[in-house]
């Protein structure tokens, strides 16, 4: 799968957009009280590009991610996959949608611990219907292409860190979507294993096409991304600001 290369620009042909949201907000009730967590959110994602969403705890950058991945509805606003509204869908539609088109990549692995790491990777294409041998196949070529041949039967309890992270990055492209979303993907991991898994979504990019928007708290990874988009009191900010960095977690 060819990558398609934004323009530096900043403008892009209306096909080349994978993912756009427009006047996006997002409101929750605590008690009396109104809590605004986004501000009229509008963002374009165009196929095969890497996004970086940085900004302390509490601005909306995970809120955000699961809109953009419909895991979560926005008060306002529209989220448009390849031109087609995704708010219109119900929400057994959407949970096809996500399990056939979004691969997602968390901060904690959320692998099965009664699984091994092959029947883990396996499980988004059982969902959908794939064959178990064809599905089988697919999961044990990702697992050797992320260096984890020797790992298959393994279950969660018996792999490092960094192993359950590769896992989690294998099954989240086993339904080869367009679009990778990762909460803080490294964020539980030491320097060396937050390095390979940065390499792998780099390389998802590069050799599978594959766009991909992370939540972090990381420079290094993020300056390894197409664009840098700031958070700030649930609103994107465009100028650079250092400060906005943090090594806390945040949502």
């Amino acid at each position: 799968m060819n990558r398609q290369t934004p323009d530096p620009a900043g403008g892009a042909a209306p096909g080349n957009i994978l993912l756009q949201v427009g006047g996006l907000t997002k409101s929750f009730r605590l008690g009396e009280k109104e809590i605004r967590v986004l501000r009229g959110i509008d963002l374009e994602i165009r196929k095969g590009e890497t996004i970086a969403i940085l900004g302390v705890s509490g601005v909306g950058k995970t809120t955000l991610l699961h809109i953009l991945g419909a895991l979560d509805r926005p008060t306002q606003g529209r989220v448009a996959y390849c031109g087609e509204d995704q708010l219109t869908r119900s929400d057994r539609e959407l949970a096809g949608f996500r399990n056939r088109e979004i691969g997602f990549v968390f901060q904690f692995h959320y692998l099965l611990s009664d699984l091994s790491a092959l029947e883990n990777t396996m499980l988004p294409a059982r969902i959908a219907g794939m064959p178990k041998k064809q599905a089988e196949r697919k999961a044990t070529g990702l697992l050797e292409e992320l260096g984890l041949a020797e790992r298959l039967a393994h279950r969660p309890g018996k792999l490092s860190g960094g192993e359950q992270q590769r896992v989690a990055v294998a099954r989240a492209v086993i339904m080869d979507p367009q679009i990778i979303l990762a909460d803080e993907p490294t964020g539980n991991l030491d320097t060396e294993s937050a390095g390979v898994v940065e390499d792998l979504l780099v390389r998802l990019r590069d050799t599978r096409g594959v766009a991909v928007v992370a939540v972090t708290h990381n420079p290094r990874f993020a300056a390894r991304m197409d664009r840098q988009i700031h958070m700030l009191d649930g609103r994107l900010v465009e100028a650079e600001r250092p400060e906005l960095y943090s090594h806390t977690n945040g949502t």
